[in-house]
């Protein structure tokens, strides 16, 4: 499955893949998300530092752009919500400390 790959989408929720099997560090893909109001990320993250990024802009970012952070960076797995969510969101992985 390629990042940002909609895994479910219907009326009432969709599921994305913002980052599969990643190694290394990585800027991520922006998926739009303009047609939801709020979210819920769940982060499984091996070895490293994930965050979870967003961009209010019209068109959508080039990935090396990085926007605002969503929530604290995450080591461990962990669920981030957020009652107001922006036009785009993509995950980042930061920091590799898989050796």
């Amino acid at each position: 499955m390629a990042n940002g790959d909609q895994i479910q989408v219907n009326k009432l929720f969709a599921i994305f893949a913002l980052l599969d099997a990643e190694t290394g560090t990585t800027d991520g893909v922006w998926v739009d998300t303009g047609l939801f109001e709020r979210a819920s990320f769940h982060l499984e993250i091996g070895a490293g530092t994930l965050q979870i990024r967003g961009s209010n802009n019209p068109t959508k970012p080039a990935d090396n752009t990085h926007g605002f952070q969503i929530g604290a960076d995450k080591t461990a797995t962990a669920e981030i919500g957020t009652s107001i969510l922006p036009r785009w969101v993509k995950a980042r992985v930061t920091v590799d400390t898989s050796g």
